[in-house]
């Protein structure tokens, strides 16, 4: 369900905490169309069905919806987070579009590196064909830097086998993630 949540929020916070490990998933930032807003009611609504079913208190866990950007900028946040999911929308669908890309993942994701404690993991996302894993790894670093944050990477992750690429259609390599150990 979290996937498919990560896959359908707009400027959605949702997040849960059982046994003292907290989640939070920050999906995508565009707007929604009715028809897609109807379908994330229902998916929260199942998010919510599912904690039940999984005695999960609902003062364990929380849905927000507020613009992300907004939401990390709150002091203070709902509760601490130890492990945050960033997958905005790409950032960047032309070229024109880079630099406002490159200082958007860099203000998501020194926001998240900021609020993480200390052996916090974040698992940040990008779809931009246009940002590539090489200089999607240096945004990374430079938010790291800028939040004042030593960062490790686990897991560097391309897309999955049933998203193949195209040989003559190379735009269609655009997914990537990593997940880090923050210390």
């Amino acid at each position: 369900l979290m996937g498919l949540l990560s896959k359908m929020l707009s400027t959605e916070v949702a997040e849960l905490n059982k046994s003292g490990v907290r989640l939070m998933a920050v999906g995508r930032l565009n707007e929604l169309p009715a028809k897609v807003s109807g379908e994330l009611e229902k998916a929260i609504e199942k998010l919510k069905i599912n904690m039940k079913l999984n005695d999960i208190a609902e003062d364990r866990y929380g849905v927000f919806r507020q613009d992300v950007f907004d939401f990390l900028r709150r002091s203070p946040l709902p509760r601490p987070y130890d492990f945050i999911i960033l997958d905005p929308p790409a950032f960047a669908k032309r070229s024109s579009d880079l630099d406002g890309a490159k200082r958007a993942y860099t203000d998501l994701n020194r926001m998240a590196l900021s609020i993480l404690p200390s052996s916090g993991l974040l698992l940040t996302c990008s779809c931009s064909y246009q940002v590539n894993a090489e200089l999607f790894q240096t945004i990374i670093f430079n938010a790291a830097r800028q939040a004042g944050r030593f960062v490790r990477i686990i897991e560097r992750h391309r897309q999955a086998s049933d998203h193949p690429i195209n040989l003559c259609h190379p735009e269609g390599d655009y997914l990537k993630s990593m997940l880090l150990w923050v210390e």
